[in-house]
């Protein structure tokens, strides 16, 4: 029996999980010149462009015909459906590519969750200003515009009034988008659900506490949320019942919800782990690792029985969010200066371009990570540290300075 296991792009403690336990990788990743981590740990790497589905699926079918893999594992947002096509064909398990369709389009999700009455939230997919002012008007509060199919706070728009969806749908029209999903806006503390699931049992391991800027971007994370004991047995029951409605049988899930005046609404979920080092959080407050388990519970390599430590203590990240501009300087503490539990990874060095913070990957300037006696005290570490650093700028030359985005599918938070 084959012991490879195709990975699509992730983490590189994916990779590392594989090798541990075992197993040989191969992967297939963006376009450029891999890592040398990459290089070192897997017996073949593929570039192709993660953006086209069907050319990930032929790369994934040619080195499956080379290795006959035992399961193709992806925790990065643009290899799920890649993924779930390939186990799905060759019958090697994992989630259906029904399942996670469904949870990557958010107007379907929507859709499956007013079938079985769980979390209602009024929406509607918008074509045009006009259809987008008229729901703001027949509801007559806010809405929230985004995206189908995004992540890393990409193309969010808050519309407050009818007067203001002609500017909002000018904005979309100029990122390329011709429809987008406009939800009641939705009030309370914004949490997400780490969660792990086992032949269609899920266990909720963490709640993670969200940090959020201008247009719902997120400058950091804490774990565990401070929450109480009824909003979490809520949040659990809402998280339990939507990855039952949309049919998940394994492995990791992030689920973001609102913790409203009316009880918990699901704004969205992704059969993976989080994005922005929430798993790391996971693994230093509660001891699991999700991406050990990932490949490890599934091929029966590792047990899960569910069972989940109390929090140690907490944990949070804090990234950096400096103006736009051309960095100049940097001046920041030395690691010996560093209290005790932080690291402090700086990202960017003199002559870069720091592009507006519009969404995720705008985040280019590094980040802050803390333990400490609880959420709050690590998220305290970190943002003496943010202020510790000084990045000076100078304004950005010409629009051609400034780097181009990627594609939102890259994104995962």
């Amino acid at each position: 029996m084959s012991d490879v296991v195709i990975v699509i792009a992730s983490r590189p403690e994916l990779l590392r999980a594989v090798v541990d336990l075992g197993l040989t990788p191969v992967q297939v990743r963006p376009p450029g010149e891999p890592p040398e981590e990459s290089l070192r740990l897997c017996a073949e790497v593929v570039c192709t462009d993660l953006f086209d589905e069907d050319g990930v699926v032929a790369a994934i079918e040619a080195l499956h015909e080379r290795h006959r893999a035992v399961r193709v594992v992806t925790l990065s947002e643009d290899g799920l459906v890649p993924a779930a096509r390939v186990n799905e064909r060759h019958g090697l398990g994992g989630d259906s590519v029904a399942t996670v369709r469904m949870l990557k389009d958010k107007s379907a999700m929507r859709r499956r969750l007013d079938e079985v009455g769980l979390s209602p939230v009024a929406t509607r997919v918008v074509s045009s200003e006009s259809e987008l002012a008229g729901f703001v008007e027949e509801l007559g509060i806010p809405v929230v515009a985004k995206p189908l199919d995004a992540g890393g706070s990409y193309g969010i728009h808050l519309v407050r009034d009818p007067s203001e969806a002609p500017a909002v749908w000018a904005q979309v029209v100029e990122s390329g988008g011709s429809r987008m999903l406009a939800e009641e806006y939705l009030d309370g503390q914004e949490i997400s659900v780490e969660a792990f699931s086992r032949d269609g049992v899920h266990t909720v391991v963490a709640f993670t506490d969200k940090l959020l800027g201008e247009r719902f971007l997120e400058l950091g994370h804490m774990v565990p949320a401070a929450i109480d004991a009824g909003e979490r047995r809520a949040a659990v029951e809402m998280t339990v019942a939507l990855l039952d409605a949309v049919g998940l049988r394994e492995g990791p899930s992030h689920t973001e919800l609102k913790l409203t005046s009316r009880g918990p609404r699901i704004i969205e979920s992704h059969n993976r782990i989080g994005g922005d080092n929430i798993t790391d959080l996971v693994r230093q407050v509660h001891g699991v690792d999700f991406e050990r388990l990932a490949v490890g519970v599934p091929l029966g390599l590792l047990d899960w029985d569910g069972s989940v430590r109390e929090p140690s203590g907490g944990a949070a990240i804090r990234f950096l969010a400096p103006d736009a501009g051309v960095v100049r300087r940097i001046g920041r503490p030395s690691d010996d200066a560093l209290e005790p539990g932080v690291t402090l990874s700086v990202q960017v060095g003199v002559g870069d371009v720091i592009p507006p913070l519009t969404w995720s990957p705008d985040r280019i300037a590094g980040h802050v990570m803390a333990t400490g006696d609880s959420a709050a005290d690590a998220l305290a570490r970190c943002e003496r540290t943010v202020a510790a650093v000084a990045i000076e700028l100078a304004p950005v030359a010409s629009e051609s300075s400034v780097q181009d985005k990627p594609e939102p599918a890259m994104t995962e938070a």
